[in-house]
């Protein structure tokens, strides 16, 4: 079984956290407690969620965190004079389906299996009304009913939607409750009240992960200085070095090294891949190629195989060829480069112009010499040269060298003259003065 639909109390601003967003708002392990909840609703095959909130300012916040399965969103003022009416028109009204409600009372950590095994235990254990408690005893204020008896269940609640009062006239009632244990952790759930709770529950969650991950045969040195998306994917025999941080649908191969000290977010990381003290944003990666030490590639860019991206490196919205290297202090945005293209220290693909992006294209072989500046838009033919120092406006043709730049010129005893010069002009008066109005007719210090 499975529960279909899924009531979710959203207050305001924590009292106990002194932050100025719900509790529901807060992230482990990169994604907001709601977007968990919501995930885990998805996972089990729901695709329904009712939000009671005290602040139409939150709407904005907490929309996005429903995932786009989550077709049927509705959305309620916690202030409304018939809350609990209308709730029970979502919980009880519509499709005609049966299956479980999902009630969540306070904030929580939720996973697919604690509602799966809530939904499940409810069903076949012949409760009126079964609560989910931690693998400790901690009531994590997620209820779970059945459609069928959801007008009953409303008829002990009010706008307030205190459970636990409820709970008392059922028990005086003598209607059967339950209460349903699911451990802590990947496979469980968590109360989340306050700071303390929640920093306990990324911990829990950031271990399971890295633990996930080890048992399935990647190599991370240092688990507690490594921080893993639930969402991402790491193959086999990949080691993963302290202070790695891999946010949202990373996809990593097999055989690679990340790290030290690296961000990789919503990447895709080829097999044999090595990521050094470096930040990687939306972008993806062939096979063998390495990136680092601090490289930063920004969302847009796509590598193919054998790339060599070097030291202070910036890449954006760029395609690099196969066995193309950019080895050092260089900036390529908005830019198509060719296989096999060599792009020298310090070049600079110029794309902005102040109102508008423009694309540069460097084609197959063709070598950017240091300090090349190539103004968008510009192409630069297959296995042509560019000199180094150049400014270039114009594009250069397939196998031609381009340059712009001024021609040297020598002046023979220029640096002497100078300093002649100089020394002159800095010759003190034989009787300097004080420059104070007060002390004007002073000896002034001589200069040191």
């Amino acid at each position: 079984m499975s529960a279909t639909r899924a009531v979710i109390l959203v207050s305001g601003p924590s009292r106990d956290g002194g932050s100025k967003y719900p509790m529901l708002m807060q992230e482990i392990l990169f994604k907001p407690l709601l977007s968990w909840i919501s995930d885990a609703l998805c996972g089990v095959g729901g695709h329904s969620a009712c939000v009671v909130r005290d602040d139409r300012a939150l709407d904005s916040l907490l929309l996005p965190c429903f995932a786009p399965a989550m077709t049927g969103i509705t959305v309620l003022d916690a202030g409304a004079p018939a809350l609990s009416q209308d709730v029970l028109d979502y919980v009880s009204g519509g499709d005609g389906e049966q299956g479980e409600v999902l009630f969540v009372t306070a904030p929580a950590l939720l996973t697919a299996h604690a509602v799966d095994a809530l939904s499940s235990a409810h069903a076949v254990g012949g409760k009126f009304l079964t609560e989910l408690l931690t693998d400790d005893e901690v009531p994590t204020g997620v209820f779970c009913f059945s459609r069928a008896d959801a007008q009953r269940v409303f008829s002990y609640l009010d706008n307030r939607f205190d459970f636990a009062a409820a709970c008392k006239s059922m028990n005086a009632d003598r209607l059967p409750l339950g209460e349903f244990f699911v451990s802590d952790g990947m496979g469980g759930a968590a109360r989340i009240q306050n700071p303390l709770e929640l920093h306990m529950a990324r911990r829990a969650m950031q271990t399971a992960v890295v633990e996930q991950h080890m048992m399935s045969g990647v190599t991370v040195l240092d688990p507690s200085n490594t921080i893993i998306s639930a969402e991402a994917v790491i193959g086999r025999d990949t080691t993963i070095l302290p202070g790695v941080i891999i946010q949202g649908a990373t996809i990593i191969g097999e055989d690679c090294e990340i790290g030290p000290f690296t961000v990789l977010s919503d990447a895709i990381i080829g097999d044999r891949g090595v990521v050094n003290a470096s930040q990687v944003y939306d972008s993806q990666m062939g096979t063998d190629v390495r990136v680092g030490p601090y490289a930063y590639l920004r969302p847009g860019c796509v590598l193919g195989s054998r790339i060599k991206i070097g030291d202070f490196v910036e890449l954006k919205n760029a395609n690099v060829g196969s066995g193309a290297k950019i080895p050092h202090l260089s900036y390529v945005g908005d830019a198509d480069v060719g296989n096999g293209v060599n792009i020298g220290c310090g070049a600079i693909t110029v794309n902005y112009d102040g109102h508008r992006k423009h694309r540069t294209t460097i084609e197959e072989g063709a070598f950017i010499g240091c300090n090349s500046n190539l103004i968008a838009p510009v192409t630069v033919g297959k296995h042509a040269y560019t000199a180094a120092g150049s400014t270039l406006t114009g594009d250069i043709p397939p196998g031609a060298l381009g340059i712009a730049r001024a021609r040297q010129e020598i002046k023979e005893g220029w640096v002497s003259k100078r300093h002649t010069s100089e020394v002159k002009d800095q010759t003190p008066d034989s009787n300097p003065v004080c420059a104070c109005p007060a002390h004007n007719k002073h000896p002034a210090p001589h200069n040191t």
